[in-house]
C-alpha cells in the first residue's frame, strides 16, 4: 500500500505523502520499511535523499539495504541526470 502513496498524482498531497514514507522508512516491518523506499522511488522526490541515507546506513538486513541503494542512485540520478557514478 505505502507504494501506490509514491504513485499519486496529487500535488496537494505530495509533502504529506513525502512525510509518511520517510517515516515508514523507520518501521520495525521489513516489509513497511521495503514499501516506504519503494515508494520514495515512484515519488522520485529527491529530498528524501538525507533520509534514505540514514535509513541505508540503520537497516539490518542486507537484500533490503541493497533496494535501498539502489532507490538512492536512482533519486541521484534524477537529480543530476548527467552525472557518472
Amino acid at each position: 500500500a505505502l507504494r501506490a502513496v509514491g504513485l499519486l498524482h496529487d500535488s496537494r498531497t505530495r509533502k504529506n505523502r513525502l512525510a509518511l514514507l520517510i517515516m515508514a522508512l523507520n518501521h520495525s516491518s521489513p516489509i513497511v520499511r521495503d514499501s516506504a523506499a519503494l515508494g520514495l522511488s515512484d515519488l522520485e522526490e529527491p529530498e528524501a535523499i538525507p533520509y534514505l541515507m540514514r535509513a541505508i546506513r540503520s537497516e539490518p538486513i542486507q537484500s533490503l539495504r541493497d533496494d535501498m541503494i539502489a532507490i538512492l542512485e536512482e533519486l541521484r540520478d534524477d537529480v543530476h541526470p548527467l552525472a557518472e557514478t
